[in-house]
Parts: structure tokens; C-alpha cells; sequence
């Protein structure tokens, strides 16, 4: 279907995709600074930032934040598909997001499941765009 004749919704999920397509890229090619920023900061550093704020309201933030600007987009894409396989690979990319986001930051310089999950999430993102915008429509 030309671009003339998409609906506004289909517009606004395209404009959507692109803002986190461009959020998930440049968050990948910041992931290597970041790390050697937490490898260089001690256990103190680390600790005494985040003391302030209790750790579930953090976490709350955080799921907060996650839904308005990640997962709301795995939502638009099960609802417009009705794909059992996109739910599976929504549901498992939320699970492992929010096994990322309780960890402490000094547990996260230890690992590279959040760059995985990164990773995943900009892929999903990618290719269910390609798929919308160049296949069903």
C-alpha cells in the first residue's frame, strides 16, 4: 500500500519504531564506555549513588519507564499481528528486561545479559517494522 494511504496510526507506529530503533543503536554503541565507566567506579561509588532511593522504588521506576517506552511497543506489535510467536518472544524479552532491571549496578558490571537483551530487543524492534511496513501494509 503507498505511503499515501496508510492511516495515522500506522504513521505514528512508524515514527515510534524509528525514535526506538534509534534509542536501541545508539544504547548499543554506548554499552562498551558505560561498562569501563562501572569497571572503574568501586563497590563505594557504586553503592552510594543509588542509596538514597530504596530499591523497589527504583525497580517501580524502572518498570515504569520500561512500559511507556519499550514494551508498550511488544504490545502494538501482538495487538496488530495476533502472532503467538511475537507474544512468546514479548513475554520472554519482559522477563529477562526485568531480570536486568533488579539487579544493582554493581551486579550489572559483572555480566552481558543487558547488552544480549539489548541486542534482542533491537532486533525484535527491527524486524517486526520491516515486517509491518513492508509486508502487511
Amino acid at each position: 500500500m503507498p505511503f499515501l494511504n496508510w492511516a495515522t496510526r500506522d504513521i505514528y507506529l512508524l515514527i515510534y519504531s524509528l525514535i526506538l530503533i534509534g534509542n536501541y543503536i545508539s544504547s548499543i554503541k554506548e554499552y562498551k564506555r558505560n561498562k569501563e565507566i562501572l569497571q572503574e567506579m568501586d563497590e563505594a561509588d557504586l553503592q552510594s549513588d543509588l542509596n538514597s532511593i530504596p530499591k523497589w522504588k527504583l525497580f517501580i521506576l524502572r518498570i515504569v519507564g520500561a512500559i511507556i517506552f519499550k514494551w508498550l511497543f511488544f504490545i502494538i506489535a501482538v495487538s496488530l499481528t495476533a502472532n503467538i510467536t511475537l507474544l512468546i518472544l514479548s513475554l520472554i524479552l519482559i522477563i529477562l528486561r526485568l531480570y536486568v532491571m533488579y539487579h544493582t549496578l554493581s551486579e550489572l558490571k559483572k555480566t552481558k545479559l543487558d547488552l544480549y537483551v539489548l541486542i534482542g530487543e533491537t532486533l525484535y524492534t527491527l524486524i517486526f517494522s520491516l515486517y509491518y511496513f513492508g509486508v502487511v501494509l
